[in-house]
């Protein structure tokens, strides 16, 4: 028990932040779950921590007092964390493009999707997008220039 208890004792410290000096700093982690998420660099925002009544207790019954160290704790407990990635990959919506999940070995290029879009297709970023009762002219489209077509 003694050890998962510091295990838990040290997951939920990390949503408190560290200092240098008189400095704050961000607890930066790398998160693995499984094969769900691999080493995802990002902040741990909280932890909670719950149990539910059924759940059986570690209790002190030794009347010689060699359990002296033993605590009455759950055996169980509920762990739910919010975790916030900070990627390290662009992120792309693109179906084998970005590997949000633990499956890069799967994200193979498939031969029915589609070819990557060529981007010199679509308006700069310099121009804007007119949005219709947000002030500005929606007949021009994209920043007074024509819609490009999908290559598909």
């Amino acid at each position: 028990m003694k050890p998962l208890y510091k295990k838990i004792n040290y997951l939920a410290a990390q949503t408190a932040p560290g200092y240098s000096g008189l400095r704050m700093t961000t607890p930066y982690m790398r998160l693995t779950v499984g094969d769900w998420i691999s080493r995802v660099p990002g902040v741990l925002n909280s932890v909670n921590l719950s149990w539910q009544t059924d759940y059986s207790w570690e209790i002190k019954l030794d009347p010689d007092d060699q359990d002296s160290e033993m605590l009455m704790l759950p055996h169980v407990l509920d762990v739910s964390v919010k975790f916030t990635p900070i990627h390290d990959f662009a992120p792309s919506n693109g179906l084998n493009v970005s590997p949000y999940l633990g499956i890069r070995k799967w994200l193979t290029p498939d031969p029915v999707d589609p070819p990557p879009v060529d981007a010199s297709a679509f308006p700069s970023v310099e121009n804007e997008i007119n949005v219709p009762g947000a002030g500005g002219d929606y007949t021009g489209g994209f920043g007074g220039g024509d819609v490009p077509t999908s290559p598909y």
